[in-house]
């Protein structure tokens, strides 16, 4: 004989732990990324905006923009790229994950309180066959757990300039975008700061992308 369900016998569905706190009018936090086994960057908020880094890039602003592959890809599992200036530099890092599958990929954790730490991306764009002026993103994919952290975005883009360079301040996912306007290839970097004296909480670093600037473009997108 099927076994009533707990419905037909007039019993009520115990909650789950999330909504008890919530009925008891407490904060849930979000768990943290490295328990979800998976970051989706997709849904980190990018800083600047497209629009806002067409307008420095290439100095106006329209509603489509050609996104770029990346040139190379650099994170906690891969420091080092092609040549001798394209690498990372991580300082007062807690925790470093270079790939396991048990923190949802590769992440580096600073955790000191009080909390600053930096990263460093560097880029040799001729290890890459490339060989005249151009431009550039570099992409900080990061993560404050707690509040918000300022930051300090700041580099050398060689006989170029980085038009965004100054403070941001950041609150839970965030990619936080650099542009090297007409840089050197033989050599450029970037840095994302925490500025002193720092937060009282950790923050991660994921990756760093590097790639062209998207450019402008009108319908139809080439392909």
């Amino acid at each position: 004989m099927k076994k009533p369900s707990t419905k037909a016998r007039g019993k009520t569905k115990r909650p789950n732990k999330v909504d008890f706190l919530k009925a008891r009018g407490k904060i849930v936090r979000p768990e943290h990324f490295a328990k979800s086994k998976k970051v989706d960057f997709s849904k980190f908020k990018a800083v600047p905006s497209a629009s806002d880094i067409a307008k420095l890039a290439w100095g106006a602003a329209r509603p489509k923009v050609w996104q770029q592959p990346p040139i190379e890809v650099l994170s906690p599992a891969k420091t080092v790229g092609r040549g001798d200036n394209t690498f990372v530099i991580l300082r007062t890092v807690d925790l470093f994950f270079p790939g396991s599958a048990d923190v949802g990929g590769p992440v580096a954790v600073f955790k000191v309180a009080p909390t600053q730490g930096y990263v460093d991306v560097g880029f040799e764009a001729r290890a890459y066959g490339i060989t005249s002026v151009a431009t550039y993103i570099i992409t900080f994919n990061i993560f404050v757990p707690v509040g918000n952290a300022t930051f300090i975005l700041d580099g050398d883009a060689g006989d170029g300039d980085i038009p965004n360079r100054g403070e941001y301040t950041l609150a839970d996912r965030a990619t936080v975008q650099a542009i090297l306007r007409n840089a050197t290839p033989n050599g450029t970097y970037v840095r994302l700061q925490v500025k002193p004296p720092g937060i009282w909480t950790y923050w991660s670093w994921y990756s760093s992308v590097i790639k062209f600037a998207d450019p402008i473009v009108s319908d139809p997108i080439p392909v």
